[in-house]
């Protein structure tokens, strides 16, 4: 898909699979074909649970956004791993989406949002 369509640059993960296309590229230089293999971890978080982890994280400037923790939004230092906060789900709850979620926020950032689904619901959280 044409990302021209858009208007993205491809240089964050600020959607489920990356872009809007879904495109799942980053158009960063800094990790390539022949540096790849020298990565190490810089850090890990338990996310909790016995179930295979299909969730697809976002990071808007240096907050992680990730699903753990019994069905739990948690954001996270994106440079550290650091927990900032948890947003548990009500115990009605039983099934927050297992792939990802998405944010959006008004021009001039006072209003930003996460959101997701639940429960064959849509919902939005303030990020």
């Amino acid at each position: 898909m044409n990302s021209a369509l858009f208007g993205q640059t491809h240089t964050t993960w600020r959607d489920y699979s990356g872009n809007p296309d879904a495109a799942q590229y980053s158009a960063l230089k800094q990790i390539n074909r022949s540096n790849v293999s020298q990565l190490e971890p810089a850090w890990t978080y338990p996310t909790g649970g016995d179930m295979p982890y299909f969730f697809n994280p976002i990071v808007i400037g240096r907050i992680m956004y990730v699903l753990a923790k019994n069905n739990s939004i948690v954001a996270l230092d994106a440079a550290t791993g650091s927990e900032i906060w948890t947003h548990a789900p009500s115990p009605a709850v039983k099934i927050v989406t297992n792939r990802g979620i998405n944010y959006w926020e008004n021009r001039d950032r006072t209003d930003r949002r996460l959101l997701f689904c639940a429960d064959q619901s849509l919902r939005a959280i303030d990020a």
